[in-house]
């Protein structure tokens, strides 16, 4: 796949995952520091990597979550925590997914994600978000 196609593909999971309006401020944010960074995280990581045969996109995002919140990256955590919810993960399984990390990767992380997770809920059926 050229770096062009990668490129385009990116776009489409990223909005995919964070609708139109989170994709373009995602890449506008990337873009504001330097143009082919931009290039590289939406090529390589969503048009190349979120793209690879093999797993599906559902897979992909609860790996992600998990990692996250084990890392304790609560904003990116958010978005990707939106964006499963755009793929049909439940809320159930999102939560799940957050017990289950808490006790691999401690509960301080567990109540983290469990925050962020239940204000993007909270913002989503407020209709906010």
């Amino acid at each position: 796949m050229s770096t062009e196609d990668a490129y385009q593909k990116g776009l489409e999971v990223m909005e995919h995952l964070m609708g139109a309006a989170g994709r373009d401020g995602v890449v506008k944010w990337f873009d504001e520091f330097d143009p082919e960074l931009a290039q590289m995280v939406v090529g390589h990581i969503f048009g190349t990597v979120w793209t690879r045969p093999g797993m599906d996109m559902r897979s992909r995002s609860l790996i992600t979550m998990a990692t996250l919140a084990a890392l304790n990256r609560g904003p990116q955590l958010r978005v990707h925590i939106q964006g499963a919810l755009n793929l049909g993960i439940s809320e159930k399984e999102i939560v799940e997914l957050l017990v289950h990390i808490g006790f691999y990767a401690g509960l301080p992380v567990m109540a983290e994600g469990l925050k962020a997770a239940r204000e993007i809920f909270d913002e989503r059926r407020q209709g906010t978000k």
